[in-house]
């Protein structure tokens, strides 16, 4: 993983695979010396030459924490994830009722290493605080389908892996996603 992050914007002549929309943004997961891993349209890994790629945005410094500081500081909503593979604790997460280690209820011993580091993840949000963004206009995210969705003239418009624009929703949402965790993006840029 990158100790900084950095977007980078898709210039090849012709899509990927159908899965690259040219000119669009996408976050750099991991470089390697010829090439960028990242997320592609239907999120799915992909490595691709850096020839294919403009830097759009600088590498940012992402802030690492100490368990300690997690713990200290984490506030309802926020998750934290492990910077280091292969330990029993990958991520930390508040609710309203406490905090949660990995979303499990089974673990009941974990060390942490002094030397390990969690990065803070998306805050997630519960479905209606989701939905009175989505009514002020932003676009609201579920985890539970990783569809995006927002409102344009009243209508519900929906975004899902593999498409390249929003359309007009016929469906509306599942009780699984009402149920679920949401992100509030604040512009169609930051998804």
């Amino acid at each position: 993983m990158l100790d900084e992050t950095f977007m980078v914007k898709f210039i090849d002549n012709e899509d990927y695979n159908n899965c690259m929309t040219i000119g669009k943004k996408y976050l750099v997961i991991n470089e390697y010396n010829c090439c960028y891993l990242l997320l592609d349209d239907l999120n799915n890994q992909q490595s691709l030459g850096k020839a294919r790629f403009e830097i759009v945005e600088e590498k940012k410094e992402v802030k690492k924490y100490t368990f300690k500081e997690v713990i200290n500081n984490i506030k309802i909503g926020e998750s934290y994830k492990s910077t280091f593979d292969g330990f029993v604790l990958k991520s930390i997460t508040r609710d309203n009722i406490g905090i949660k280690f990995n979303d499990a209820e089974t673990i009941k011993y974990c060390g942490v290493r002094d030397d390990q580091r969690f990065t803070k993840s998306q805050t997630t949000v519960t479905f209606l605080e989701a939905w009175k963004s989505y009514q002020e206009g932003k676009i609201i995210k579920s985890l539970e389908t990783n569809s995006l969705y927002k409102k344009n003239e009243g209508k519900m418009f929906l975004k899902m892996h593999g498409w390249n624009d929003f359309k007009e929703s016929q469906y509306g949402l599942s009780p699984r996603e009402l149920e679920e965790q949401w992100i509030i993006y604040k512009s169609e840029d930051d998804n």
